[in-house]
């Protein structure tokens, strides 16, 4: 997890499945409770997400406008972008390159 003041990253596992959702809550709740502006959702190591996993995202996404929180996925793999975009899924939760990401909330450079 990194922070930057108002804006925190939790990243994904490998496999995002019924086996590691618990995990995954217990993060999400570490960063809730912070009360950041802006959580990013790193998808960078994630090659695997079953349909319990996405129902956790889309809880995460109901529990992040209750709180006034923006929250983004970032630097999903295309094939899980398609995914996404077959289950509607991308409509609802912003999926972003991690560049954006990155540009937008850090002001960083990543081409190094």
């Amino acid at each position: 997890m990194k922070d930057n003041e108002n804006i925190q990253i939790i990243t994904l596992p490998e496999q995002f499945d019924v086996r590691s959702i618990s995990a995954v809550e217990v993060l999400w709740e570490k960063t809730v409770i912070k009360k950041p502006e802006i959580i990013g959702m790193d998808c960078g190591n994630l090659k695997y997400i079953d349909s319990s996993a996405i129902g956790t995202l889309v809880k995460f996404y109901n529990s992040s406008l209750n709180k006034n929180i923006e929250m983004h996925l970032f630097d999903l793999r295309s094939d899980l972008a398609r995914i996404f975009d077959a289950t509607k899924i991308s409509r609802l939760i912003s999926v972003i390159s991690k560049e954006s990401f990155y540009q937008s909330y850090f002001s960083e450079d990543l081409s190094n």
